[in-house]
């Protein structure tokens, strides 16, 4: 089998010629000393005078590079943040150059590797931190395609993603052993941590909580939407605030049950009964309308929370199937439901009338999307990185893969913003 030899990177040619420049000094030094001490009788002294005028021509600019290393590094933050740093950023070059992600350079016959510039931030409890790699024109492509974690000794990279200047490609990443998940043993465990949240805040896991607003729960059968569902709920009835649900289940399945004993009266299994439920939503929302309109003129930009108002929410099992029903429906009917759901998407956010669809994988674009500019908060329970998963995302960059489904791992996705991240639903003990 016929070997190629790697190509030698820009540091590694600069630290060999270091270390020859420094052996030639050193035998230089030594050679002029011995010859002028048998050949010109210098002294004793003048000779090690002169053995040390070449040691320290040698030895300076190894001692300048050791200074740039310790700034590079970051020394400042102490030794084991210059030692972790050097590490990650070690191995990220070392398969970078693997991964041909370099332009070489020439000086005659000799030929180097000219890696990205990379560095590295982390969090002051080493948990998670930050990777910048330089972007060019060349390895723009590639770099937004690649997973770095498993250079990253340890650490998986959660959210990759352009810097707004477009110089750098940016990886936050989190220690893999971290364990996010919360695990609850007992309903007192969770009424306590759930008050911890504000009042229109919901937690996922003990790195991430999101506020109120449209919500898409995605994931195939038995990935745990129901279960990550459950622990929505299980929040908003312990709120301080009181939360109107809705159910809408055409399937009659766990969701309606959950709805018969939560709220029997704005439960409905049937096409007639969501259709009077999104209208007596549609009437709870102008009612919101104009109690709004009275409550903006002490903050123009406020909406239902800043007034402490209760949040409506309709949380509706599979609307692709109930979208699939209403086609078959004559036109005055289709008109009148997509113009009762295009209002509360559009208009329900700012009065805190929210819908929350739980649907499988893949069927996410057959959910109304009148107003992108305010795109709803996207999870995905259990799944692995699949391109119907980010397409259904609407083609938003920078998903994590979220291998391990059945530890409660899945992606999610702000609604405020474009990247993705990795989260753990927590064990509510049901």
């Amino acid at each position: 089998m016929i070997q190629i030899e790697k190509i030698k990177t820009d540091r590694r040619v600069k630290g060999e010629f270091l270390c020859m420049w420094f052996v030639m000094c050193s035998i230089l030094g030594a050679a002029f000393s011995r010859a002028a001490n048998i050949i010109l009788g210098v002294t004793i002294f003048k000779t090690a005078a002169l053995v040390c005028g070449f040691g320290i021509a040698g030895i300076a600019p190894l001692l300048l590079s050791a200074e740039m290393w310790a700034l590079s590094n970051h020394i400042d933050r102490g030794v084991k943040y210059a030692w972790k740093h050097y590490k990650l950023v070690l191995g990220l070059r070392r398969h970078l150059l693997d991964a041909g992600i370099y332009t070489t350079k020439k000086l005659g016959a000799m030929k180097w590797a000219k890696l990205p510039w990379i560095t590295a931030d982390f969090s002051p409890d080493f948990k998670s931190g930050t990777v910048w790699i330089e972007n060019s024109i060349k390895f723009n492509g590639r770099l937004s395609k690649m997973d770095i974690s498993p250079s990253l000794g340890g650490y998986v990279v959660e959210q990759a993603y352009l810097t707004d200047d477009a110089n750098h490609y940016r990886f936050d990443f989190y220690d893999s052993s971290l364990e996010r998940r919360l695990v609850f043993g007992s309903f007192e465990a969770f009424k306590a941590y759930s008050g911890s949240m504000g009042a229109y805040e919901l937690f996922i896991d003990s790195y991430t909580s999101l506020t109120l607003t449209h919500q898409l729960i995605a994931g195939q059968t038995g990935s745990g939407k129901s279960y990550a569902l459950h622990g929505y709920l299980l929040q908003m009835r312990l709120k301080p605030i009181l939360y109107h649900l809705y159910f809408a289940d055409l399937k009659a399945s766990s969701i309606a049950l959950l709805g018969e004993r939560l709220s029997p009266g704005t439960t409905a299994v049937d096409f007639d009964g969501v259709v009077s439920l999104l209208e007596t939503i549609d009437s709870h929302m102008q009612e919101r309308q104009q109690q709004m309109k009275r409550l903006l003129s002490k903050k123009i930009d406020g909406d239902y929370r800043d007034f402490g108002l209760p949040p409506h929410i309709l949380i509706f099992d599979e609307f692709a199937d109930f979208s699939l029903l209403l086609q078959s429906k004559d036109k005055k009917i289709r008109d009148r439901v997509n113009s009762l759901i295009s209002s509360i998407v559009l208009k329900g956010r700012q009065g805190g009338v929210l819908p929350l669809d739980c649907h499988a994988a893949g069927r996410e674009q057959q959910y109304p999307d009148v107003h992108p500019g305010q795109p709803p908060v996207e999870s995905c329970p259990g799944e692995r990185r699949r391109p119907d998963i980010r397409d259904g995302f609407r083609g938003r960059r920078g998903h994590p893969a979220a291998e391990d489904g059945s530890r409660g791992r899945g992606v999610h996705v702000p609604g405020s913003g474009e990247q993705a991240q990795i989260v753990f639903v927590p064990d509510i003990g049901l």
